[in-house]
């Protein structure tokens, strides 16, 4: 990555990156909240920056193939939910423990189908679910 030039009125880069389907809702109402994708993106790397002990460290090294990887069954029925019920997962968690992807259970919480709300405060989690909620939907889907 190339320094900022010091001095240069009018220093502009132009930056193009690919979402995922998973994280355009989290891109769509940031850029709604901030007036634009632009102010969004500045927003949420103002906020990295000023909590580094949040940022995760980058690094270069490409992610493991999963054919190398020993193949486990996954069972999200089997694994406890209910612990606090009112205590907050984000779609990622909600996600893991429903068996579904993480666009899927942002869709269910926006339609009314899961409790929720959109976490944009300073932690900037996104779409979050009480663990409650999920633990009363997985129980309906099992029946």
């Amino acid at each position: 990555m190339h320094p900022p030039q010091q001095g240069h009125e009018g220093f502009k880069r132009q930056v193009v990156f690919r979402i995922g389907a998973d994280d355009w809702p989290l891109l769509e109402a940031a850029a709604h909240k901030h007036g634009s994708i632009q102010a969004a993106v500045l927003a949420g790397i103002r906020n990295l920056a000023s909590c580094p002990a949040q940022a995760k460290p980058h690094t270069n090294s490409a992610p493991a193939k999963t054919a190398d990887k020993p193949k486990t069954e996954h069972t999200p029925a089997s694994e406890p939910i209910a612990s606090d019920p009112d205590e907050e997962l984000t779609v990622r968690e909600a996600a893991r423990l429903l068996d579904l992807k993480t666009g899927t259970v942002a869709g269910y919480i926006r339609s009314g189908r899961l409790p929720g709300r959109y976490d944009d405060g300073p932690t900037w989690r996104g779409w979050v679910t009480p663990r409650g909620a999920v633990s009363n939907y997985q129980r309906t889907r099992q029946a």
